[in-house]
């Protein structure tokens, strides 16, 4: 039976993608639909790595070249003002360049030959001397990449500060602390989030270091030398970076990639801590724990397609899913290390997808972030609930360290495992099953034993933790 189809749609069966299809660029990566866009990236950062601004980056560099070497000398000086104001004003557009591109396989050089043109024929020599394609594209990138990391240092304290304000105000919230899943001793939540903190703060010091070694003028030539601009070389390059806000290492990173890596693999890690973050979260919001809640997003947030009661934790699910399309790039990072000769364009290109996916999805993860911890609502009565669904056993090692000294280390040990399981066969309290115990009659008094059913008289130095992941945090702030 044939089926039909309204004007438009493919019918069963037919192909989505057709050779007779528009030839119009349609995005081909999730991160680039534009129902999703937003929640795959956001906004600022998509317009530091778009084709607009890369082509600005490049023209920024040209015009810095030419300011430089006006500067030392090797070109006019009129010929430097005259490339500075065609590059701050000359508009290209990725669809002029496109065939151009295809056909050169680099799309600077019909950016260059177009800059030349506007720059008219007396001044078009002075364009460009000495450099070479990767020159001019790898300090842009550095451009682009110091503004990605402006955005993400800014989202980054804004998350950090959200949390020192949580973790404050949490550190006397008892809660059940768990290992392997188990409830083991009480901790506060205060702990708990005061752990996120460090971990991000670590990776906010470690994208600073990182930044230093990474954001580099590159100038040089075909193979790094500077044959053509001659004695004055490092001397423009010192000039260049000094315009463009940039730094110099001594050998061209043409086939050295060692900083780019080490700024990924930074972002990665900062994105790892998000992602324990919320992996943490997202089991502390199910239901049968029901400790903490994702708040804020609006009536429709994490509404479910089929069941009407559920509100699905968003934000919590796009920072773990962020995070780890981040992780999974990781191996790339190390297949651009190995680069041969002098320049190599093939491992080169590998890593051209690589930096600008880091940034995007960084920083929607950092945005997630921020969301998730800025609108979370900590359920304190739930906290203390659970930590008495096991009869309050997860007081027993508070139990055994009192009754040590009474009993002596083990007896006291096997003495609490015996009256838990014992509690727990006869769905009592381990604390009813203890002051019965014919082994501590009479040689606990009243004020012990209230003392030892407090949960938050066992969360040890806590409240001293949170205040120095915190004191930390706030130093790291204002380095």
């Amino acid at each position: 039976m044939a089926t039909g189809s309204r004007d438009g749609e493919p019918q069963t069966g037919q192909d989505l993608g057709s050779a007779d299809a528009p030839t119009a660029r349609s995005p081909a990566a999730l991160i680039e639909y534009e129902m999703y866009s937003d929640l795959m990236s956001t906004p600022e950062m998509r317009s530091v790595f778009s084709e607009t601004s890369t082509l600005r980056a490049w023209l920024k560099t040209w015009a810095a070249m030419a300011e430089a070497q006006a500067e030392h000398g090797l070109i006019p000086k009129e010929a430097a003002v005259r490339i500075v104001e065609v590059s701050g004003s000359l508009t290209l557009s990725g669809a002029q360049l496109a065939e151009e591109t295809r056909s050169v396989g680099r799309a600077t050089v019909p950016v260059l030959q177009r800059l030349r043109a506007a720059v008219g024929k007396d001044f078009a020599n002075h364009v460009h001397v000495g450099s070479t394609t990767q020159d001019i594209m790898d300090t842009g990138l550095a451009l682009q990449m110091k503004q990605g990391l402006d955005l993400l240092d800014r989202d980054t304290t804004a998350l950090m500060q959200k949390l020192i304000e949580l973790a404050r105000s949490h550190k006397s919230t008892v809660m059940a602390g768990r290992t392997n899943g188990l409830q083991a001793a009480p901790i506060t939540f205060g702990l708990k989030a005061a752990g996120w903190l460090s971990e991000i703060t670590r990776g906010r010091d470690r994208l600073k270091l990182a930044r230093s070694r990474a954001l580099m003028v590159q100038l040089g030539g075909p193979v790094g030398t500077f044959d053509v601009i001659g004695s004055k070389g490092i001397a423009v390059r010192a000039s260049m970076a000094r315009i463009l806000g940039l730094g110099t290492q001594p050998v061209g990173w043409y086939t050295s990639r060692d900083g780019i890596a080490e700024m990924l693999f930074a972002i990665g890690l900062l994105a790892s801590a998000l992602g324990h973050m919320a992996v943490e979260t997202g089991l502390l919001v199910r239901t049968e724990i029901d400790e903490v809640r994702e708040g804020g997003g609006g009536a429709g947030r994490g509404r479910s397609s089929a069941m009407p009661q559920k509100s699905n934790p968003r934000s919590t699910e796009y920072v773990e899913g962020l995070s780890r399309a981040i992780q999974s790039k990781a191996a790339g990072l190390y297949a651009i290390l190995w680069q041969s000769n002098e320049r190599s364009g093939g491992v080169w290109i590998a890593e051209w997808p690589l930096v600008p996916e880091h940034f995007l999805l960084a920083s929607s993860a950092l945005r997630h972030a921020n969301e998730l911890i800025g609108g979370l609502v900590v359920n304190k009565g739930k906290m203390l609930a659970n930590l008495n669904l096991d009869g309050g056993a997860v007081l027993s090692e508070a139990f055994a360290g009192a009754l040590a000294p009474l009993l002596g280390r083990t007896q006291a040990d096997d003495f609490i495992k015996a009256s838990v399981q014992r509690a727990r066969t006869q769905n009592r309290s381990v604390a009813s099953v203890i002051s019965e115990a014919t082994e501590i009659t009479g040689q606990l008094s009243g004020v012990d034993l209230d003392r030892l059913l407090d949960p938050g008289q066992h969360v040890g130095l806590s409240a001293e933790l949170v205040d120095l992941a915190c004191t930390e945090a706030e130093v790291s702030l204002r380095s």
